[in-house]
Order: C-alpha cells, then structure tokens, then sequence
C-alpha cells in the first residue's frame, strides 16, 4: 500500500518512482493592460473636444466679467504691493483700502480679496510675508519628496501620505492662483494637517527601522 501511494504521489507530481518530486511552477499573474487609464483620460478630453457642452465650455474664457474683474484685482494689488513693499496694508485691510487702489474697469467696485493667494499675501503682509509663505511650501515640499522616496524603499505602505501631501500641496498652489483660498479657514485647517503628514511619516519610518 505505501508503495502504491509513493507511486501516485509521484505520477500527480509528474516524476517518475526513485526520482525527486518536481514542483509545479504557480501560474503567472495577469499583468494589468499597460495604458488604460490614460486611454480613458484622452477618449474623455477628445469626447469633450468634440461635443463641446455647453456646460463645460461657458466656463472656459476670459473674458467674462468674472475673469476680467480678477485681472483688475490683481493690478489693484500690484500697486498696492509697490506703495508698502515691506509691512504691506496689513492683515484684513486689503477689503478697505480696495477703493483706493481700484481700476476704472474693474467691473465690481468691491472686492473682499484678491482671488490670488501670493498677491493677497504680498498685498496684506508684505514681500517679507510673501518669502515665509514660500519658505513654508518649500520646506513641507521637500520634506513630503523625501520621505517619499525613503518610505517607497524601505515601507511601501508609508509613503502615500507624502504623495498625498505633494498632490494636495500643487492643488492648493495651483487654485491658489485664480482664488484666495487661504482665506477659507476650513481649506487652512486641511492644508496645515495635510503638510504635517511627512513628518508623522518620518517619525513612523525610523520608529520601524
């Protein structure tokens, strides 16, 4: 009997009796198609292109009141940048000095901010204010890349809080750009959290290692 189940355990294991049993190689992983996501993002673009809806493309100019009130706004806060370069009109004044400073064809005569994040701080805090500001993004930038790149070696799973804090950080800048979004203290609250994660992840890294 044992010698009839040595027999069948080495024919299920396709070797012959008094040889060594050879393993059977596991079947490869299916490999995702390389490229889909970008297929569905260009076909989207093009579908866009195409149909051109109304929806979409009656945001897409700049020349609606809108737009070109930003572009006064952002004069308005240029001149107001050049008058006081260094202490700026001082935080919340830019809302009361605005008539001031206004152009002749903006076509708001108020204006509670800037719509421009690096303008708006210029405008209300100085150059100065403006360099800290930067200094801040920079330093929590390439604090987030860092360990970004050590976490991606070393712990896989830690390093998407940093590539969640640099794509948070360029929308920021980026929004930043036509919106003064820093004065939303629920955006504030976000972005101080999101830029704090590549420190927890540094401290959560070497507590592993």
């Amino acid at each position: 009997k044992a010698e009839a189940e040595a027999l069948n355990g080495a024919e299920g294991n396709g070797s012959s009796p008094g040889t060594n049993p050879q393993p059977v190689p596991a079947p490869a992983p299916v490999q995702p198609s390389p490229g889909g996501k970008p297929a569905w993002l260009i076909a989207t673009v093009a579908a866009v292109v195409l149909l051109r809806p109304a929806s979409v493309t009656s945001r897409l100019t700049i020349l609606d009141a809108s737009s070109r009130d930003r572009y006064y706004m952002w004069q308005a806060g240029i001149d107001m940048i050049l008058e006081r370069p260094v202490f700026g009109q001082g935080p919340g004044m830019v809302e009361y000095n605005y008539d001031k400073y206004r152009w002749s064809e903006a076509p708001n005569a108020r204006a509670p901010h800037l719509h421009n994040n690096p303008i708006q701080i210029a405008a209300e805090r100085g150059i100065p204010g403006l360099v800290l500001f930067a200094w801040w993004i920079g330093a929590v930038v390439i604090a987030a890349w860092r360990e970004f790149c050590a976490s991606r070696r070393s712990s896989p799973t830690l390093a998407w809080p940093a590539a969640a804090t640099l794509a948070a950080v360029g929308a920021l800048l980026v929004a930043g750009l036509f919106e003064y979004n820093l004065g939303d203290s629920e955006v504030v609250m976000c972005a101080l959290i999101v830029c704090s994660l590549p420190y927890a992840v540094r401290q959560e890294r070497l507590l592993a290692a």
